[in-house]
């Protein structure tokens, strides 16, 4: 079994929602979603005659909420030849952690809005130069490193999606698993 729970209430970039009381449109605090969402994850991780599984999801707080929890496997899709940072946690059972296929280099990118190749440096911008603080970042940032799309209905849906390189790799290395 390969499952990737819904992220929304567990992943890091939301958690501080939970402390601070959010309602939800269904009039639901969250912390009430993140609770089922855990209970979830525990009826997966339980199941019985599953041998061999992985849940995939991003940083967050499964294992300090669950610790009967393995520590996860944490992957980057640049490692797997897609142009993208979201650290990812796979917490498998029965499995072999997944082997690095092919590492994409970041580019740079500043204050200036502009992306970069790595190799020209930290100058290589062709509005500041350098003077601007630059950093490396992926295609899915903007130059000042944060996610690169804009609000809209289905944001969350597009950024909960498993990298392709990463599925190729779980599909590879573990699809002949017995």
């Amino acid at each position: 079994m390969i499952a990737h729970p819904p992220c929304t209430f567990l992943n890091s970039a939301g958690l501080h929602w939970i402390t601070r009381g959010r309602i939800e449109a269904d009039g639901r605090a969250r912390v009430e979603h993140q609770k089922e969402a855990l209970d979830f994850i525990e009826r997966l991780w339980h199941a019985k005659k599953i041998k061999k599984r992985c849940l995939e999801n991003p940083q967050g707080c499964i294992n300090t909420k669950l610790p009967f929890m393995p520590k996860p496997q944490y992957v980057q899709p640049h490692w797997f030849g897609d142009d993208a940072s979201k650290k990812t946690g796979l917490w498998m059972e029965g499995l072999s952690p997944l082997i690095p296929t092919a590492f994409v280099e970041p580019m740079y990118g500043c204050g200036c809005g502009y992306r970069f190749e790595f190799s020209l440096g930290k100058y290589g911008c062709p509005n500041c130069f350098g003077t601007n603080p630059v950093k490396h970042v992926w295609a899915n940032q903007t130059p000042s490193g944060q996610s690169n799309l804009g609000p809209s209905d289905d944001r969350w849906k597009e950024r909960s999606r498993t990298y392709p390189g990463i599925a190729d790799a779980m599909a590879s290395q573990w699809g002949s698993c017995a």
